[in-house]
C-alpha cells in the first residue's frame, strides 16, 4: 500500500466562542482527509465604557472585543435616586390661592406630589382662595362739614383685613352771622359755622355801631339832634336783621332820612346773606321818588342816585345817594326795602351805612372836576361865593352842567366851551353836579357874569335855556342871555332853531333887559308880556281844550324874526318846559 499523500492544510480558524477546524485531502484519493479541531480562542475584551445613570434614566456598561469588534458585552446600571427639596404647603388666605406640599427634584427639576416620586406634576397643586368673611359694618367717624363719614369692617378670617365705606356725604359749612363782643368793646359780626364754629374765610368781619332789628317796626335817621328819632345818621354802621317776607307794604323794612342841611348823603347797603333784601321803592314825603322798577323818576333824577352792584335778584350791595339843595332841607326821605327767601331761623342781614361824604370844592378861577360816572349827576362839587352876585360857570362843550338841581349847561358838541350865568349868595353853598358820556377831567372856570357872543361870524350852535325846578316838580321854566358882539348897527335876521323838544311850553324871546336884572332863572312871566325886555317872539302854551297839540314847540321848529341890533345888545330867551332847552342861534345881515 502506498502511504497518504496529503496535500496542504486548509484551517477554518477559531473564534472567541467557536473552535476552528484544520482539514487536509490526501493527493490519492479525496476522499481520504484528515481533521483537526482548533480550541475557541475566547474573547479579548477592550476596556469598558460606561454612560453613568441619573434619576430619570438607567445608565450603561459597554465592552468590545478585540478579537472581534462585533462582540459587544454591555451590563445596565439601574436609575439613580432623585435630590428631592420639599416644598410645604402653603394654606390659602382670604384673596390669595394657596398650594399644597410638594417635591422637587433639584437635579432633573421636575415635581412631584409625592415623597416616593410616583406622583408627576407640572406644577403644584393649587388650594382655592377662601373669600372674605365679613362682619358688620361699625361707624368709626361720623361725617362733618368738610368730610364724608368713615365706616369699616373686618374680616372673621383675618382682623388684618378690612374695608372701609361712607355713606354719609360732607355736609358742608352751614354760615351764620353773629355777633360777638371782644375784650376792647368792639361790636363784630361775622360769618360762623353753626356745625363746626369755624370762621368763614372768604367773608369778612365787620365792625358795627348798632343793630336794628327791621321786624320790629320803622327806623327814621336824621342829621338834626333830635331824641325823638331813634338813630342817629351820621357816619354809622348799623347791622339790619329782616324776616320780611309779606309783598304788603307793611312788611317792608323802612328807614326814613331828614337832612339837616344840604349836600350829599350816601346810604350803602351791603347785603351779607343770599336771602338779601332788595330795594323796592324811595319816597319824598308821600311823593314817590321811583318807578315801579326801582329806577328814579325825571322829577328826582338829579336828587337821587340808585347804584346795585350783584344779580338783579340777589343784589350784593345797594348805594343810594341823595344830592340836596336848600329846597330839601327838613324834606324826610323814605327808603323802603323787601326780604327775599327769607324765615325766623333763616333772616337777611346786611349792614347799612349812612355817611354824608365832604363835597369837593369849586373855587373861583380855574378848576379840574373828575366823572367817574358816565351819563349820571353823580360827581357833585361845591362852590362858597364872597359876594352876593352873578357868577358865570364856562365848561367844555360836552359836559351837562346843573347848578342846585337847575339844568344851566348841556351843550352836546364835541368842541368848544359853553357858558352859563349863576346867581349866588355870600356864605350860601351851590352846589354844582356834573355829567357826561365819557368819564374823565375836565377843565371848569367859575368867573364874573358874562353872555355868551354871537356875531353873524359866530353863530350859537348850542345854547342852553335852562329850568328852574321849584316845588314838587313845578317849574317856573328858565331864562338864557345871549350878547350881541361888535357888529355894525343895523337890521338883522335872527333865525332860532329848537334842538330839543319843549314839551308844553310856552316859548319866548326878546331883547335887552331891566338893567336890575340879576337873575337868570325864571320866572317866566317876568319877561314875557310883562316883562321888562322888548319882546320880540311869544308862543303861549297851548290848551288841550284847544285841540292844538302840546308839543307845537318840539325839536327841529325854527322861528325866524327880523330886528334892529347894536354891540351889547342882550338877546333874551325863555320857556316854560319841565326840562331844559337848548337852540341854535345864526345872525345874519339884512
Amino acid at each position: 500500500a502506498t502511504d497518504h499523500d496529503w496535500g496542504e492544510w486548509q484551517t477554518t480558524p477559531a473564534t472567541c466562542t467557536e473552535g476552528g477546524l484544520k482539514t487536509r485531502v490526501c493527493l490519492h484519493d479525496v476522499t481520504h482527509t484528515q481533521t483537526e479541531k482548533l480550541p475557541a480562542t475566547d474573547h479579548d475584551w477592550g476596556e469598558w465604557q460606561t454612560t453613568p445613570a441619573t434619576c430619570t434614566e438607567g445608565g450603561l456598561k459597554t465592552r468590545v472585543c478585540a478579537n472581534d469588534k462585533t462582540h459587544v458585552e454591555t451590563v445596565d446600571i439601574p436609575l439613580s435616586a432623585h435630590k428631592l427639596i420639599a416644598h410645604g404647603a402653603v394654606a390659602a388666605t382670604c384673596t390669595e390661592a394657596g398650594v399644597q406640599e410638594y417635591w422637587e427634584c433639584s437635579v432633573c427639576c421636575n415635581m412631584y406630589a409625592d415623597e416616593n416620586c410616583e406622583v408627576k406634576i407640572d406644577n403644584p397643586v393649587s388650594i382655592p382662595a377662601t373669600d372674605h368673611d365679613w362682619g358688620e359694618w361699625v361707624e368709626k367717624a361720623p361725617a362733618t362739614c368738610t368730610e364724608a363719614n368713615n365706616e369699616e369692617r373686618v374680616c372673621l378670617h383675618n382682623p388684618e383685613h378690612t374695608e372701609t365705606r361712607s355713606t354719609v356725604t360732607a355736609s358742608g359749612h352751614n354760615y351764620k352771622y353773629v355777633t360777638e363782643n371782644p375784650a376792647d368793646d368792639k361790636k363784630l359780626v361775622s360769618s360762623v359755622c353753626t356745625v363746626c364754629n369755624i370762621k368763614d374765610d372768604g367773608k369778612a368781619t365787620y365792625e358795627y355801631d348798632a343793630a336794628v332789628n327791621a321786624d320790629e317796626g320803622k327806623y327814621t335817621f336824621t342829621a338834626v339832634n333830635d331824641e325823638s328819632y331813634q338813630l342817629e345818621a351820621a357816619d354809622k354802621v348799623y347791622l339790619v336783621t329782616s324776616t320780611h317776607t309779606s309783598s304788603s307794604s307793611s312788611q317792608f323794612d323802612y328807614f326814613t332820612f331828614e337832612a339837616a342841611s344840604k349836600g350829599e348823603y350816601k346810604f350803602v347797603f351791603e347785603h351779607l346773606t343770599d336771602n338779601v333784601t332788595v330795594f323796592a321803592t324811595a319816597y319824598n314825603g308821600a311823593t314817590p321818588m321811583t318807578s315801579r322798577s326801582g329806577a328814579p323818576t325825571a322829577a328826582y333824577k338829579d336828587v337821587l342816585t340808585i347804584k346795585s352792584e350783584g344779580a338783579s335778584t340777589s343784589t350784593n350791595v345797594t348805594s343810594i345817594t341823595l344830592t340836596l339843595t336848600d329846597k330839601y332841607v327838613g324834606t324826610k326821605f323814605t327808603f323802603s326795602f323787601r326780604s327775599l327767601n327769607v324765615s325766623t331761623k333763616n333772616p337777611a342781614i346786611y349792614l347799612m351805612t349812612v355817611t354824608m361824604p365832604e363835597i369837593k370844592q369849586l373855587n373861583y378861577g380855574a378848576n379840574t372836576v373828575e366823572i367817574t360816572q358816565s351819563n349820571s349827576f353823580a360827581d357833585m362839587y361845591a362852590f362858597m361865593p364872597d359876594e352876593t352876585k352873578t357868577y358865570s360857570i364856562t365848561a367844555p362843550k360836552g359836559l351837562a352842567v346843573a347848578a342846585d338841581d337847575n339844568d344851566i349847561l348841556y351843550d352836546s358838541s364835541e368842541e368848544g366851551v359853553q357858558t352859563a350865568n349863576f346867581k349866588a349868595t355870600a356864605g350860601q353853598l351851590v352846589l354844582f353836579t356834573f355829567s357826561s358820556s365819557a368819564t374823565g377831567f375836565y377843565n371848569v372856570d367859575i368867573g364874573e357874569e358874562k353872555f355868551a357872543i354871537i356875531t353873524p361870524d359866530a353863530p350859537l350852535s348850542g345854547f342852553t335855556v335852562p329850568c328852574k325846578t321849584v316845588v314838587d316838580g313845578v317849574t317856573s321854566g328858565g331864562v338864557a342871555i345871549a350878547e350881541v358882539g361888535d357888529i355894525e348897527e343895523g337890521v338883522y335876521k335872527l333865525e332860532v332853531t329848537l334842538n330839543a323838544v319843549l314839551m308844553r311850553s310856552m316859548v319866548y324871546f326878546g331883547k335887552n333887559i331891566n338893567p336890575d336884572y340879576n337873575e337868570i332863572y325864571g320866572p317866566l312871566s317876568g319877561y314875557g308880556a310883562k316883562g321888562t325886555a322888548e319882546v320880540i317872539y311869544q308862543n303861549m302854551r297851548a290848551t288841550a281844550s284847544a285841540g292844538v297839540d302840546y308839543n307845537v314847540t318840539g325839536s327841529g321848529t325854527v322861528f325866524t324874526v327880523e330886528l334892529t341890533l347894536k354891540a351889547g345888545d342882550k338877546l333874551v330867551f325863555a320857556h316854560s318846559g319841565t326840562v331844559s332847552g337848548n337852540v341854535s342861534l345864526k345872525l345874519t345881515k339884512v
